[in-house]
């Protein structure tokens, strides 16, 4: 974005300097600000007890904070990647979960995402951390 202002500001000062008046005038309504990228996720979880499971253990009332959810998070994610690495608990970590723990995935990611997890320990009875 730096180089449009130079590109529309350089010829202005130009023209200002020449003496001739520029043929478009340029107003804050003319300049459009950079949009934000915001990059939203979500987590589509299939097992079909789950949905039902987490609204029975979640409610707004013993909600915890962004930062909790992201630190459980955190240490779930690399157990089970090591856990699908390594074949453990037989087939089960089938897969990797690609996630960046410097990324922001919101609350409700975040939230959805160590509540999977505590389904998968207490309900399903399979160890993620050991």
């Amino acid at each position: 974005m730096k180089n449009l202002w130079i590109i529309v500001i350089v010829p202005l000062l130009l023209w200002r300097c020449a003496g001739t008046q520029p043929h478009v005038m340029i107003t804050s309504e003319n300049i459009i600000p950079p949009r934000e990228d915001k990059t939203e996720y979500e987590v589509d979880i299939y097992d079909p007890g789950f949905d039902n499971w987490f609204l029975t253990q979640w409610n707004q009332a013993k909600d915890n904070s962004y930062r909790f959810y992201d630190t459980w998070n955190d240490r779930y994610v690399l157990a089970w990647n090591y856990n699908a690495t390594h074949r453990r608990n037989g087939n089960f970590f089938n897969s990797t979960i690609n996630y960046d723990i410097n990324e922001d995935y919101g609350m409700e990611v975040s939230r959805k995402l160590y509540y999977y997890f505590k389904y998968v320990e207490d309900e399903l009875k399979i160890p993620i951390l050991n």
